[in-house]
């Protein structure tokens, strides 16, 4: 059976978003909380000449919740459920996904970055920690980066620091390069697949300034190489590691459980500079 032009490129893209970013709503028997359209915990913010939109659950120090490309707040149902009960968890559409709007910029993670600092603003926090999923990993690390006073700790899930085949397999890229190449792709889904294979690029010396306390996390099956999770930890001083057994790039939702514990801990613990070679001095 032959498929059609228009056939191919909506199967194409559902791919492509399916591979990174997935809307997931927990089921019934997990929580009734429709996460992600929730009226009585959601609201509306003007930053950077858009409208975010977010919901505020739970009580305590603040932490950011941020979704990957093409998903919204539903995505980390299992993360707010399980953060909620010992922070006050803020979860954001980012600009142009979800519920928010967008503008005429090209998106970037250090806009999306700055977007989350005009929250906090509207919001009247000086900080927040950040726990974010693939590009809302990367969105946290142009905090660390860019807003190193607007960011207390640090949470990355399958986030990566370039965006070349060093970084991402193959596979993945020729998927994301051949969406991009279809002339009638959307005009919003292009945005959102263009900064897939052109961002981010932080060098290592800017992963080297991190001063902010960091937990990277992967599946071991993820769609980020090991060795660029791993390279990535290497590079920021601060930083732990946890790579998820039998996961992959949708480890928040395959093992939440194992990885909601871990990043629950990593937040309330404070932070310690360990000594690699503490047991031979």
């Amino acid at each position: 059976m032959k498929i059609s032009r228009l056939g191919f490129m909506i199967l194409l893209v559902s791919i492509v978003l399916s591979l990174f970013l997935f809307p997931v709503v927990l089921s019934a028997q997990d929580s009734e909380i429709p996460y992600g359209d929730n009226e009585e915990a959601g609201a509306y913010a003007e930053v950077n000449d858009i409208t975010l939109y977010y919901e505020i659950y739970g009580e305590g120090e603040p932490v950011l919740v941020l979704h990957g490309n093409g998903a919204s707040i539903a995505a980390n149902a299992y993360q707010i459920e399980a953060l909620k009960e010992h922070f006050q968890v803020i979860a954001v559409d980012t600009r142009a996904q979800g519920k928010s709007t967008d503008s005429d910029q090209p998106l970037s993670y250090v806009l999306f970055a700055s977007d989350m600092v005009g929250l906090l603003d509207v919001l009247g926090l000086e900080s927040a920690s950040v726990v974010g999923w693939s590009d809302g990993g990367n969105t946290g690390l142009a905090m660390a980066i860019n807003y190193p006073d607007r960011i207390n700790k640090l949470v990355t899930m399958g986030a990566n620091f370039d965006p070349g085949p060093d970084a991402v397999y193959d596979e993945v890229r020729q998927i994301v390069i051949a969406a991009l190449a279809m002339e009638d792709l959307p005009d919003d889904a292009r945005k959102l697949t263009t900064i897939l294979v052109e961002q981010p690029n932080y060098t290592y010396a800017e992963l080297n300034s991190i001063t902010t306390p960091t937990l990277i996390t992967a599946g071991d099956h993820d769609l980020i190489r090991e060795e660029h999770t791993i390279d990535l930890y290497l590079n920021i001083p601060t930083a732990y590691l946890m790579i998820v057994p039998g996961a992959t790039h949708r480890a928040p939702v395959e093992k939440p459980d194992l990885l909601n514990s871990v990043i629950v801990d990593f937040l309330q613990t404070p932070y310690e500079d360990i000594d690699r070679f503490y047991f031979f001095r």
